[in-house]
C-alpha cells in the first residue's frame, strides 16, 4: 500500500481541529502520515492536537506565527509519502477521499487530481456543492479564462512534481491564492484532473484565513488576479524575470486601485456576512458603506444591492448567480 502524506497547518482552529484530524485518521486508505504544525495558536489548538494518540501523526509547533504558506512549505519538505494531499484544520474529508483520488491517479496519466467540494456552515449543513470540470482540457480552458476549476485543499498529487522545489511561491505569503498560483503554474507542465464525487467539506466560517478582511492586507482582494497575471505570462513562455516584473507591476497597480476604490473590501465583508447569516451585522455594514466617503455613488448602489440580494436570496442561490455571471470577489 502506498504511503500518502497529509499536511495540515493549524492556527486557532480549536472548534474544528479534532474533526479535521479524525477525518484523516479514519480514511479507508490507512497508509498515511499526517504532518501537523500548530502555527503559534493562541487558543487550545495545540493541546487538542497533542491529545490525539496515533502513531501516524507527527506534530510540530512554530515558535512564531509564520502563516499558512510558509508553514505548508515547511511541512511539504518533510513529506515521506509518494503522494501528498492537504487537510485544512477547519475542514474535513469524506472517509474515502484519499482512496478515491489515489485510485484515479494510479489508473490514469494524471499527475494531480482533485474532487468536487461541499461548502458547509459551522454545523455541517450543505450550503453549496461545486461542479468542477473533470477532464484536463476543460480545466485548462477554465484556467485560461481566469477561473478556478478546482479546490487547492482537495487535491492529491505526485510528490515527484515538486522536483525538490518548494510548494508555494512566497510572493503570495499572507495575501492568499498561493494554491491557485501553484495549480495554475503546474497545469502548464503536468496533467490535472478532477473526479466528479464531492469528497471534501469546506467550512464557510468567516474566521477562516481565505475569508479574512484584514484591511492592512489589501492585496488579499487581488491575489487571484496576481496568480492569473503570472499564469498568462508563463503561458506566453516569458522568462521568470519577466514574470517577476509582471507581478511587481500588477502589485502596484492593484494597490493603487484599492486606494482609489476599495469596493472589493466591502464586497468581501458582505459575502462573509451572508455566510454567517448575521442580518443585523449586515445592516450595520450597509450603513457603513453608505457613509464611506471614498466610494463613488454607483459603487455604493452596487454594494447595497448585493447585500440586499444576499439577505433575500441566501448564500446558495446567490452563489449560483455569481458563478453564472463569472464574478470573482477576493
Amino acid at each position: 500500500m502506498r504511503l500518502i502524506t497529509v499536511i495540515m497547518p493549524a492556527y486557532n482552529a480549536a472548534p474544528y481541529i479534532c474533526e479535521a484530524i479524525n477525518s484523516i485518521l479514519n480514511q479507508t486508505h490507512g497508509e498515511i502520515e499526517l504532518l501537523i504544525c500548530d502555527d503559534c495558536s493562541t487558543d487550545q489548538t495545540y493541546s487538542l492536537i497533542c491529545g490525539i494518540d496515533d502513531p501516524r501523526i507527527r506534530v510540530s509547533q512554530n515558535v512564531v506565527n509564520r502563516g499558512y504558506l510558509l508553514t505548508s512549505n515547511d511541512l511539504v519538505s518533510l513529506a515521506g509519502g509518494e503522494f501528498i494531499t492537504f487537510q485544512d484544520a477547519d475542514d474535513y474529508s469524506s472517509p474515502n477521499r484519499i482512496e478515491t483520488l489515489l485510485r484515479e491517479l494510479e489508473n490514469s496519466s494524471l499527475d494531480m487530481v482533485g474532487s468536487n467540494v461541499d461548502h458547509v456552515n459551522d454545523y455541517g449543513a450543505l450550503l453549496y456543492r461545486t461542479e468542477f470540470p473533470a477532464a484536463s482540457a476543460d480545466i485548462t480552458r477554465g484556467i485560461d479564462k481566469g477561473q478556478v476549476p478546482f479546490c487547492g485543499a482537495a487535491i492529491l498529487f505526485r510528490k515527484s512534481m515538486l522536483g525538490g522545489l518548494a510548494l508555494y511561491d512566497e510572493r503570495f505569503n499572507r495575501i492568499g491564492s498561493e494554491d491557485v498560483d501553484w495549480v495554475y503554474r503546474t497545469s502548464l507542465t503536468f496533467s490535472v484532473g478532477n473526479v466528479p464525487e464531492s469528497l471534501y467539506f469546506y467550512r464557510m466560517n468567516v474566521s477562516g484565513v481565505s475569508k479574512s478582511t484584514d484591511i492592512q492586507q489589501p492585496l488579499k482582494f487581488y491575489s487571484q488576479d496576481l496568480a492569473y497575471d503570472l499564469y498568462k505570462c508563463r503561458k506566453n513562455q516569458s522568462s521568470e524575470d519577466r514574470c517577476a516584473n509582471v507581478f511587481a507591476v500588477g502589485r502596484e497597480r492593484y494597490l493603487r486601485h484599492y486606494s482609489q476604490n476599495n469596493e472589493r473590501y466591502y464586497a468581501q465583508r458582505i459575502y462573509n456576512a451572508a455566510i454567517a447569516n448575521r442580518k443585523a451585522w449586515l445592516i450595520r455594514l450597509l450603513t457603513q458603506v453608505v457613509s464611506e466617503r471614498h466610494l463613488p455613488l454607483p459603487s455604493k448602489i452596487f454594494l447595497l444591492g448585493r447585500g440586499t440580494l444576499f439577505v433575500v436570496l441566501g448564500y446558495k442561490r446567490l452563489r449560483g448567480i455569481k458563478t453564472f455571471l463569472g464574478r470573482r470577489v477576493r
